[in-house]
């Protein structure tokens, strides 16, 4: 087990034969807590802590290693089985690692929307632990415990203004109790939706400096998220900084994306912001990743919440076509349908559009693009808080009605009676920091042809569409897309097309912030699932 990192913090009680070792933040409880809340708990102990964390547990007279996630696997923690051995660790770039073979889902994945499908990784046999568990490590593999789940209740029948307080309240305090561990110069990542100035609000109030930036590509537009940010910074007197998303060197923005994101986060636009950033020596940076809704629009089918979430099917690898061999280019659709099929198949049934789309966040777009996202580029430069994703926020959501969650109304009316002058500066109605990257690859293709060679694919093995090794020697090609099948995963089935590709407004939070909204095509042959048509 390796959790090596910088900020690493851990405790040894050598007498009683005990230790723990911190990546990340916990809210709730220093090390010493931790301990006696194991002891007082087993491994139950975990429900307890709050925080944005990985955490290792050794306790050597019971013989047991524990490694525990948080509730959104904000930090990630990867494991691979070596013949009686179990290898742990919280850096995908380990050798151990990433000498194995790629896993072809896990390449679909990274080529189909630059987001790994459940607990991928790009590498064959090595795994990312779920979230919000405590796992059981052993030489033969690790089990995991869940210590937490998100589960809709009866909607609460309490008046709305009821409801609206104890939201502020609540957004009050988890804001209060990051701040407590931000360190002298707190940065807010502010783009011109609500999510990140409902956060400036209550982060002002609290009598701190805060200090604010964006990203652009280029001088702010007028209406973009850059030029919003900077009128809001000076409503609430915040010194405001406008980084430069992209400095026009598209190689050194695709090796910074490559050396960071570690093919576990999408590609990062603003990549050249985040190493700006660090000249500003932040001590903490706060974002406004949430669940108070996505979208004004609920999804109206599978294929449309899977747009939402920023999903495509595995239409979205026809561009490869005529790259790649015919037989390989049918392996990767198939891994890919395959592992899609596998998320569409643990969403429950006889939810409506909006728990779905709740779920889907929770079980993908969050911990799967938006973590990864924020711990490989954004942690690279301070500890990333954020307190709209507060486990007392997530409990509070469980029996919110409906109606509220919807166009995020009771997060909107909390706000503004927080602050009634919150929206004095209008939306934004552009993002404004995305370069044109066809433009940009055209531009610097002979430069990039230099620099990458011209190394022909080398062939897949493996019957699985999973890339679990298969007989040797068998081509990558040797089942066809639809049947590709092997004893350990049920055959891939094809998905219900939509547009190939296509993607969701986004902030510059990287989630679906709410200046914008995306609807999508409809689509034939759309995967009905729970509250969808088919």
């Amino acid at each position: 087990m390796e959790f090596g990192a910088l900020g690493t913090r851990f405790l040894v009680l050598p007498e009683r034969g005990l230790a723990v070792v911190l990546r990340g933040e916990l809210y709730s409880h220093d090390l010493q807590a931790v301990l006696a809340l194991y002891t007082r708990h087993g491994a139950t102990f975990a429900q307890h802590l709050e925080g944005s964390f990985a955490l290792a547990l050794v306790d050597v007279p019971a013989g047991h290693l524990w490694a525990v996630t948080d509730r959104m696997a904000s930090l990630k923690v990867y494991a691979a089985q070596e013949e009686d051995t179990l290898l742990v660790s919280t850096q995908l770039n380990r050798p151990e690692f990433t000498q194995r073979p790629l896993s072809p889902a896990g390449v679909a994945c990274a080529v189909a929307s630059g987001v790994m499908l459940g607990d991928l990784t790009l590498y064959q046999g090595v795994s990312s632990l779920d979230r919000a568990c405590v796992h059981a490590l052993a030489p033969d593999g690790a089990t995991a415990r869940p210590y937490w789940a998100f589960r809709f209740g009866p909607p609460s029948r309490r008046p709305v203004a009821e409801l609206r307080a104890e939201l502020a309240g609540l957004l009050r305090a988890a804001v209060d109790r990051r701040l407590r561990r931000a360190g002298p110069r707190v940065f807010l990542s502010l783009s011109g939706g609500y999510d990140s100035r409902g956060l400036l609000t209550l982060l002002s109030s609290s009598g701190r400096e805060i200090h604010t930036f964006s990203y652009s590509d280029g001088p702010p537009r007028p209406g973009s998220d850059a030029d919003v940010a900077r009128q809001l910074a000076r409503q609430y007197g915040a010194p405001h900084v406008t980084l430069q998303a992209y400095r026009g060197d598209v190689g050194a923005a695709l090796r910074r994306n490559a050396a960071w994101g570690q093919g576990v986060a999408n590609f990062c636009d603003e990549a050249d912001a985040w190493a700006e950033l660090a000249g500003h020596a932040p001590s903490a940076i706060f974002a406004g990743e949430q669940l108070f809704g996505w979208y004004d629009r609920p999804a109206r089918s599978m294929t449309e919440l899977l747009l939402h979430a920023r999903l495509p099917d595995a239409q979205a690898l026809a561009g490869l076509q005529g790259v790649l061999p015919a037989a390989g280019h049918a392996r990767l659709q198939g891994a890919y349908g395959h592992e899609l099929q596998a998320l569409i198949g643990r969403l429950p049934s006889g939810l409506d559009p909006t728990q779905l789309e709740t779920l889907a966040y929770l079980e993908q777009l969050g911990p799967r693009r938006l973590m990864p996202w924020r711990e490989q580029f954004a942690g690279r430069v301070a500890p990333v808080h954020l307190p709209l994703l507060d486990g007392a926020l997530l409990e509070f959501m469980q029996t919110l009605p409906r109606r509220l969650i919807r166009e995020k109304t009771l997060f909107k009316q909390a706000l503004l009676e927080l602050d009634p002058g919150l929206m004095r500066v209008p939306l934004a109605r552009v993002s404004g920091y995305a370069p044109d990257w066809t433009a940009e690859l055209l531009r610097g293709r002979d430069t990039l042809a230099r620099q990458l060679g011209a190394a022909a694919p080398a062939a897949w093995t493996g019957s699985c569409p999973r890339g679990d090794p298969g007989p040797a020697g068998q081509p990558l090609a040797a089942a066809p897309a639809s049947t590709a099948q092997c004893p350990r995963h049920p055959a891939a089935q094809p998905i219900g097309g939509g547009r190939a590709g296509a993607q969701a407004a986004g902030g510059p939070s990287g989630g679906p912030d709410d200046a914008a909204a995306a609807s999508a095509d409809a689509a034939p042959a759309g995967v009905g699932h729970g509250g969808f048509p088919s």
